[in-house]
C-alpha cells in the first residue's frame, strides 16, 4: 500500500463505500475539492482528510500511514454474506457467531462501515432474547450507526425483528411504530424486506382484529415483486445504475445478487423440464401416483420461476391423471389452478424457453393429455 498516493486511496475508498464525490462531499466539502483532492492536484488538509475517512468508514491512516496494510475486505464481506446466510436459514446461533467474528475484525482493520453493520446485525439477533431497555438503547444507536453508512437494508431488518419481539409481548402500538419505521427507512427499496414487513402487518392486524384489506393488496403487490426473474431484474437494474454513478462497490453487489438468481432461475427451469420428462416416462410404465408426484413437483417450480407456459402445460397434464385415477375433486381444483395460470400468462409476454429438452416434455405432456 506504501506505493499507492493518497488521490488513489482517497478515490478507490469512495468507490468501495459506495459514494459519489457528490456524496462524498455531502454539503461539507466542495465537490470541487474531492475532485481535485482524487486527482491529486492539491492534498487534502488534516481537517478535510478527517473528515473523508469518518464518510468512508476509514480511519485516517488508512490515507497517511504506509505501515498499516488495507483491512482484509474480503474476509469481512464473506463473514458478513455468510451469516446473513445463516440468519435466513433459521440458524441464529451460528449466524451470531459470523457476525460477531465480523465486528471483532472489522474493529481490528478499522473498517468502521462494517463494524456498523456486523454490530447492528448482532444486536438485531440478542434483541429476541433480551429486549430491555438498555438493550433497546443499544439497537437505537447502532441503527443510527448503520444508516450514517447507508446499511438501509440491514437497518429496516432489524426493526421488523424489533417490531415481532415487541408483537409476542403484546405491545402492538410499539410493534406497528417499529414496521412503520422501517418502511421509512426501505423507502420503495428491497422488496423481499417490505414483503417481511406486509406480512408482519397483516399478522397483527389479525390478532387484533383490525381490517386487513389494505395490507392484503401491499401483500399481493410485493409477491409479484418478489418473484425471482423480477428480482434479477430489479438487481441488474440497481447495478446498472450504480455502475453509470461510478458506485462500483454497490455495481458489484447488486450484480452478483442478480447472477445468483438467474443461475437458480436457469437450474429451477431445467429441474421443472426434467420432472415433466420423467412423469411422462413413469405415465407410460403405468405409475400414476409416481407421475403425479413429478408433474406437481414440476408445476410448483415452473410458478417458483415464473415460466407460465410450463406450468400450464403441467397442470393440464396433472389434472388429466388426476381424472384417470379417479380423483375428481383434485382434477377440478388443478383445472382450475391451469385457468389461473393461463389467464396470468395472457397477461405476460411469451417466456422464452431457457432448456434443451423443451420440445420433449411438451410432447410428452401433449401425450398425457390425449391419455387423459
Amino acid at each position: 500500500m506504501g506505493s499507492v498516493p493518497l488521490a488513489e486511496r482517497v478515490r478507490q475508498a469512495r468507490l468501495a463505500a459506495g459514494l459519489t464525490q457528490a456524496q462524498l462531499a455531502g454539503g461539507e466539502v466542495a465537490v470541487r475539492t474531492i475532485s481535485r483532492i482524487e486527482r491529486g492536484h492539491v492534498r487534502a488538509s488534516p481537517r478535510v482528510l478527517a473528515y473523508i475517512a469518518g464518510r468512508v468508514g476509514r480511519p485516517v491512516r488508512y490515507f497517511v500511514d504506509d505501515a498499516v496494510p488495507p483491512p482484509d475486505t474480503l474476509e469481512l464481506d464473506y463473514l458478513l454474506a455468510r451469516g446473513t446466510a445463516r440468519r435466513l436459514s433459521g440458524d441464529l446461533d451460528g449466524a451470531r457467531r459470523l457476525f460477531a467474528a465480523a465486528s471483532a475484525l472489522a474493529a481490528r482493520s478499522g473498517d468502521q462501515a462494517r463494524h456498523a453493520l456486523a454490530r447492528l446485525e448482532c444486536l438485531a439477533l440478542d434483541i429476541e432474547r433480551n429486549h430491555g431497555p438498555e438493550h433497546a438503547a443499544a439497537l437505537s444507536r447502532a441503527q443510527a450507526e448503520a444508516a450514517r453508512f447507508g446499511h438501509a437494508e440491514a437497518v429496516a431488518r432489524s426493526y421488523v425483528e424489533l417490531a415481532a419481539v415487541l408483537e409476542h409481548q403484546d405491545l402492538e402500538d410499539e410493534a406497528r411504530a417499529a414496521l412503520d419505521a422501517a418502511s421509512r427507512v426501505l423507502d420503495g427499496r428491497f422488496p423481499d424486506v417490505a414483503m417481511l414487513i406486509a406480512a408482519a402487518r397483516i399478522r397483527i392486524a389479525v390478532a387484533a382484529g383490525r381490517d386487513t384489506d389494505q395490507p392484503a393488496r401491499d401483500l399481493e403487490v410485493l409477491g409479484r415483486a418478489c418473484d425471482p426473474r423480477s428480482l434479477a431484474d430489479a438487481h441488474e437494474t440497481t447495478a446498472e445504475r450504480a455502475h453509470a454513478g461510478g458506485r462500483i462497490g454497490e455495481a458489484l453487489a447488486a450484480a452478483q445478487h442478480a447472477l445468483a438468481l438467474r443461475r437458480c432461475i436457469t437450474a429451477k427451469t431445467h429441474e421443472a423440464n426434467a420432472r415433466s420428462c420423467l412423469a411422462h416416462v413413469a405415465r407410460r410404465s403405468g405409475r400414476t401416483d409416481d407421475a403425479i408426484t413429478q408433474l406437481m413437483a414440476a408445476s410448483a417450480l415452473a410458478r417458483e420461476v415464473e415460466d407460465r407456459l410450463m406450468e400450464v402445460e403441467s397442470l393440464v397434464s396433472l389434472c388429466g391423471l388426476h381424472a384417470r385415477a379417479g380423483n375428481i375433486r383434485d382434477a377440478a381444483r388443478t383445472l382450475e389452478e391451469a385457468r389461473a395460470a393461463f389467464l396470468r400468462a395472457a397477461d405476460e409476454r411469451p417466456p422464452v424457453c431457457a432448456t434443451p429438452c423443451a420440445s420433449t416434455a411438451g410432447a410428452g405432456d401433449s401425450e398425457g393429455r390425449r391419455d387423459g
